[in-house]
């Protein structure tokens, strides 16, 4: 049932319309500015047929219970993408999922204690290594490991990387757990955000960064 919900949305068409391609569709976990990043990650593709195939050799077929998507929100209507996304399991695999909101101590609350069947949420490294995502989000006993995932071989690699001193061998590492977690569809990768920013001809050196405090103290600003 997973797969077939993951394969049943088209996030480049959501990229497309919806965000006016503002956005990088997310291909794997690790973003492309992550050290640790492998363009060889092999995500979900679009594939509707395969979607339905999937969903009608689970053992939920004809007979699939209530499916209820949360999100933190104070009500009204639902994110955009989420919208899409109902639209898309509707129109693809006949699934009527629902959308929830729920506020946000209480969404909080509810995330630790593992009770959504279904849940939107994001994530912001920390620090600038793929430790950040893998091990804290999905590590059998990490307390970020809120969707319960848990496969004895990505804790094995998770904990070889852990002392792995050559940072080449340990990004491998890495990417092979990342590799057995997509292949889970422990999570539904959807977007990596992109932050656009306007800088003035006069100002020379700006750092441009992908995550960290910008040095200013580098930059100069040449009159005309």
């Amino acid at each position: 049932v997973r797969q077939a919900m993951a394969l049943a949305l088209d996030q480049k068409q959501i990229n497309e319309v919806l965000l006016y391609e503002s956005q990088r569709v997310a291909d794997g976990i690790l973003p492309p500015e992550m050290p640790g990043y492998n363009e060889s990650i092999k995500g979900y593709t679009h594939d509707a047929a395969k979607a339905k195939q999937l969903l009608s050799e689970s053992k939920y077929a004809g007979n699939m219970p209530r499916i209820i998507l949360t999100y933190a929100g104070a009500g009204g209507d639902a994110p955009d993408i989420l919208a899409a996304y109902q639209s898309m399991w509707k129109d693809t695999l006949g699934l009527d999922v629902e959308l929830q909101a729920s506020e946000y101590s209480a969404y909080l609350r509810e995330l630790r204690q593992g009770t959504f069947q279904m849940f939107s949420a994001g994530w912001a490294a920390d620090y600038p290594d793929p430790e950040d995502f893998l091990d804290k989000l999905f590590e059998t006993n990490s307390p970020q490991n809120e969707q319960g995932y848990s496969n004895a071989d990505v804790d094995n690699l998770l904990k070889q990387a852990r002392y792995e001193p050559d940072n080449t061998k340990r990004n491998q590492i890495y990417s092979q757990a990342e590799q057995k977690i997509l292949d889970d569809f422990a999570v539904i990768p959807n977007f990596w955000p992109v932050e656009h920013l306007l800088v003035k001809s006069c100002v020379k050196d700006w750092p441009s960064v992908s995550m960290t405090v910008p040095t200013y103290r580098y930059i100069d600003i040449v009159k005309d």
